[in-house]
């Protein structure tokens, strides 16, 4: 199987630490695994990323904004990283 994933997931969030380890299991466990998920946490405040990084699959990949910039720019910078052919979006 090539190393580069398929499919590249998109999930921003900001300040998600109730939903976010649902979000990411929701990701993790579908029967399709050829994938990479991207979080891109706009600067949350309440602990989302420490809870991110504690999620232990080399698909997930958290990217850490240190400057809360909007919906939009995670949007656009997940973009530029993904590798996969197909872009899926899920909201934290």
């Amino acid at each position: 199987m090539d190393n580069i994933p398929l499919v590249s997931v998109i999930l921003p969030c900001f300040n998600a630490s109730q939903y976010i380890l649902t979000s990411l299991k929701s990701i993790l466990n579908q029967t399709y695994t050829h994938l990479e998920v991207f979080v891109i946490d706009d600067a949350s405040t309440d602990g989302t990323p420490d809870i991110v990084e504690h999620i232990a699959d080399n698909r997930v990949r958290l990217i850490r904004k240190t400057v809360n910039s909007g919906y939009t720019s995670s949007l656009n910078l997940a973009l530029e990283l993904c590798k996969g052919s197909y872009i899926a979006r899920m909201d934290a």
